[in-house]
């Protein structure tokens, strides 16, 4: 019998189970990035809402210069990523009509991956209204009003109305 025959199947098979182990490793960790970044991906999205949140907030509130790129922090106050607003505005007459928000987030773990959302907000136009007065009303009961009713003035509504009255 030759001598070291059992240490070289002892070197092949454990080279064999080395290489398996180091691949299987491999596969383990692909998919922990993997993972990580679909949770990123997610988050950048909700980063990103949060940014269009903020902008209407600050929309809402009349806030002159309001900052178009904010870092988003957790519930710990951790800051897990930022977000980047752009705006298209379309005035009339010296006021606000509508504007075109865009808000970009992604997180500081993966910044390569970002995310967009882009909404359209505008100002309620008064054509909604089926009557807008400006004195007393009285709405007989032989009407049937299909839209949003208001007055600055007193209604007696008798009729019927399948939407508000205000």
């Amino acid at each position: 019998m030759k001598k070291g025959f059992t240490t070289s199947y002892v070197l092949v098979f454990g080279m064999i189970f080395l290489i398996m182990l180091a691949g299987l490793l491999g596969f383990i960790l692909t998919q922990l990035k993997i993972s990580k970044q679909k949770i990123a991906w997610h988050e950048a999205l909700n980063i990103a809402e949060a940014g269009l949140e903020y902008y209407k907030w600050c929309i809402n509130n009349n806030i002159e210069n309001c900052s178009t790129t904010k870092t988003y922090y957790d519930l710990s106050g951790k800051a897990i990523g930022k977000f980047e607003i752009q705006f298209e505005s379309n005035q009339n007459c010296g006021k606000l009509i509508s504007q075109k928000i865009v808000s970009t987030g992604y997180t500081f773990d993966f910044p390569n991956i970002k995310r967009k959302i882009a909404t359209f907000y505008g100002r309620e136009s008064v054509a909604k209204y089926s009557y807008i007065l400006n004195s007393n009303v009285w709405v007989g009961s032989d009407h049937v009003i299909k839209g949003p009713f208001h007055s600055n003035g007193g209604i007696r509504f008798d009729g019927t109305n399948y939407s508000t009255v205000s």
